[in-house]
């Protein structure tokens, strides 16, 4: 706050001192509260991008799975590999990747 004289040249008394705390009070909490809300939507944000972090690594952990499954059938089959069985797990491996 910026305190001049009075229009009318008089001092400043304990009513003026009172009603100037109060507002600068008001203004306080009014600062604090909008700090909170700043504060709040930061929180927000970053507990949805925690949830969206959780979800991508679950569904990567999910992919490599199937992917090792699917590299298990095809060494128990007990005959030579080719490129052709690969194919499906190359292009899994890729997407994984991408995402």
């Amino acid at each position: 706050f910026y305190l001049c004289d009075k229009e009318n040249g008089e001092f400043f008394n304990e009513e003026d001192q009172w009603l100037v705390e109060t507002m600068a009070g008001y203004a306080a909490l009014a600062i604090a509260g909008a700090e909170l809300r700043v504060q709040q939507s930061r929180l927000k944000l970053l507990e949805e991008r925690e949830r969206i972090a959780m979800e991508l690594h679950d569904g990567i952990i999910q992919s490599l799975y199937a992917l090792g499954m699917h590299i298990d059938l095809l060494r128990t089959e007990n005959k030579p590999i080719d490129g052709e069985q690969l194919t499906p797990v190359i292009i899994g491996l890729n997407e994984v990747i991408e995402d």
